[in-house]
Parts: C-alpha cells; structure tokens; sequence
C-alpha cells in the first residue's frame, strides 16, 4: 500500500508521456522518495520530460510553507537548476529554519560566509572553517519513528552554574533529538501498542509536543522506538553553549525566544501559577504548546529546536540533591542509582520565571506525573 501512490503516478505519466523507458521510469520512483509528495513529483517530471527546469516560483512557494526537513529538500531541487536567482538564494539565507540555511550551504547554493548571523550553529561554523568537512552524518532519521537525532560530538563544556559556578566536564560523542516528540509520533507509537487513548488535541497540534507524558511513558516509547532518554548532563549540553551561558540563544534572558507564559501577553497578575490558566480564559488568551518547530531563534547552538521553553522534558536520572557539586565536579560522572524523583529540565509554557528555563536548572518530578506541560526527546 506505501507503494501504491507512487505506482499509479508512474503509470499514469507513462501513459500520458507514450513513455516506455525503464530509466525515466526509475527517474519518476527517484523524485517521489527525495519529495515525497505526488504533486511536487508530478510537477517536476514532467518538467524534466519537457527539458525545462521546473518553476523556480513553484518551489519558493513550497520552501516558504515547508517544515525544516521538507526545506531541505527543495533547497536541493533549487540547487539543481541550471540557473538559480538571487531571490532564491536569498530566501534560502534568510530562512528562519537553520536547517534550511544549513541546506543551502551543503548543496552549494550559498556559502557559509555569506550570512554572518549563522556564526552562533557549531555545525555552520564547522562548515566555515572545513568547507571539505563530512557532514553526511551530522544529522540522521530514525527508521522507526521518524526521529530526527542531531550529532553532538565528544568533548567538554561548562555544565551546572550558580554557586561557586560552571564547571568543566567532558561527554563522549551522542546523538539528540532534533525536537520533542509530537503528538503524531506518539500516537503512532500508541497505535502500534494497541492503546490509542491518548487526547491529541485539535488536528492542527499534530505536530506540537505530545504532552501529559509520564516519565515511564516515555521510556516505553524510547525502547519501542529504539532510542533512549537523554542523561541530565547529555541534555544540559544540547541546551547550552560550550562556553558558558545557560540560555540556549546566549547570556541575556528574552521571552521571545521561546514558548513560555509570557508568550500570551501581559500574565503578571496571578500571583499563584495555578491561577494562570483562570486568568488566561478570562483574558481570552489561548494557552499550550506551540509547534515543534515554532521559535527558530530560540535553537540551541547545535541548532536543536526548543530546548528551552514549550514543555518540560524527561530526562533519564533519578534526582538527587547536591549530584552536580558533590560528584559531578569532582570528575564522578555516575548517575545516581536510586531515587523518589526524576529529572525533567527545560521549562514550559506554563512557565514565567526566568531561571526555569536556565538549562542547568533541575526539576525534580514524580516519574507518573502527568501534565500539559510535561513532553521528552529521545537520545541515541
């Protein structure tokens, strides 16, 4: 049945072209995988049957609505035109996605030094200064599930803060989930289990934070899916930059970075959270989450999405009190063994103090918790 839409499109072009050449019909089954869209394939086969390129505009079109990873694409049937216009290189640029951006860069539609914004993603800047680097295996897809795992490579990075301050710690290489599970990925996974029950929400969050996820949920997941949940210090390091700074966009606090209370408006008045959502309703104001891939500047300098704000996520660790001075400091990196709580880190949009979403900040959780708030990532 995942071949029957690509069949009929074959046939159906076959026909209509008087074509029987074997490698036109391989050209067709090759356009739909890199698109993955019948009406895009379409488009573009018969482009290429006629020897035009396809429509420039028709693509713009496309790649201003897309998701990062469709982007992507696009940007490599941009690229392969003959001639490409300064427009289209320009909203390639300029995409609010880093991925995109980072798209463009690969397929050599634009290059690194062109935007200097860019400078704040590792992978961008390892482009720079290695325009040879292999970046094939930067960022790779979960068979499973559809996970989007970013690589984040060996080394050290200033972990905890506060006082007496950040301090050193160096991580072996490991792989982070390009953004939270959604509600789609989840209710796949439920499907499969036989214990679709889940409330999605309307149509339009499929792709938002699956939320009301308790920690053992999340670990039922990971294992269905092949993954696992991050470390609290394997997190912590997706979230921030090497040197330092705990936010993940760079020292200064902004609320418009990311999906947080404060993102409805002027919530100041509740002097108690549990008021806020009282107070929401009678202000008219629309509370939750936000699209996976809602607040691109907020990326983490890996360019991971939403690692602050939006939900609350999972980590794997029990909690313990003091673990970053009493063991971690000191160079012990063993997770604690035992514990009444897990860890969850991030901050959500439930959320409107600032150090809450400071990326070593910790919060300690009841593993069956369940909140609107509450998502996770995966890891490899």
């Amino acid at each position: 049945s995942e071949l029957q839409s690509p069949c009929n499109l074959v046939c159906r072009l076959l026909l209509e072209k008087k074509q029987t050449n074997q490698y036109y019909c391989i050209l067709i089954f090759s356009i739909y995988i890199f698109f993955n869209d019948t009406a895009t394939t379409e488009i573009y086969t018969l482009s290429l049957h006629d020897a035009l390129p396809i429509s420039e505009e028709k693509l713009l079109k496309r790649l201003r609505s897309a998701a990062p990873p469709d982007g992507a694409k696009i940007v490599g049937a941009l690229a392969a035109l003959p001639r490409v216009s300064e427009t289209a290189r320009r909203d390639v640029e300029t995409h609010p996605h880093w991925m995109v951006r980072f798209a463009g860069f690969l397929s050599g539609l634009c290059t690194p030094f062109d935007r200097a914004a860019l400078d704040g993603n590792y992978w961008v800047k390892q482009l720079a200064l290695q325009p040879n680097h292999d970046l094939g295996n930067v960022l790779i897809e979960n068979e499973k599930d559809g996970t989007l795992l970013l690589l984040i490579p060996e080394g050290e990075y200033l972990a905890g803060g506060g006082d007496p301050g950040p301090f050193r710690i160096r991580l072996p290489e490991y792989r982070l989930a390009l953004h939270p599970v959604t509600n789609r990925q989840f209710q796949r996974f439920l499907f499969e289990m036989g214990q679709d029950r889940h409330d999605w929400g309307p149509p339009e969050q499929i792709d938002h934070p699956a939320v009301n996820i308790g920690w053992s949920n999340a670990k039922a997941y990971c294992k269905w899916a092949g993954l696992r949940l991050p470390s609290e210090l394997e997190w912590e390091k997706g979230a921030r930059w090497l040197d330092g700074p705990e936010a993940s966009w760079g020292k200064e606090w902004n609320p418009d970075l990311c999906r947080s209370a404060r993102s409805f408006g002027n919530l100041e008045s509740p002097a108690d959270r549990v008021l806020l959502v009282d107070f929401a309703k009678a202000e008219g104001i629309d509370l939750g989450t936000a699209d996976v891939w809602g607040y691109p500047d907020g990326c983490s300098p890996w360019g991971l999405y939403q690692m602050t704000g939006n939900v609350w996520e999972w980590c794997e660790d029990w909690y313990e009190d003091h673990v970053y001075d009493k063991r971690y400091r000191q160079g012990d990196l063993t997770k604690p063994t035992t514990g009444k709580y897990r860890v969850a880190k991030g901050g959500s949009w439930y959320d409107k103090e600032p150090v809450l979403f400071h990326s070593a900040n910790r919060l300690m959780l009841d593993a069956d918790a369940r909140r609107p708030y509450y998502g996770f990532r995966c890891a490899l």
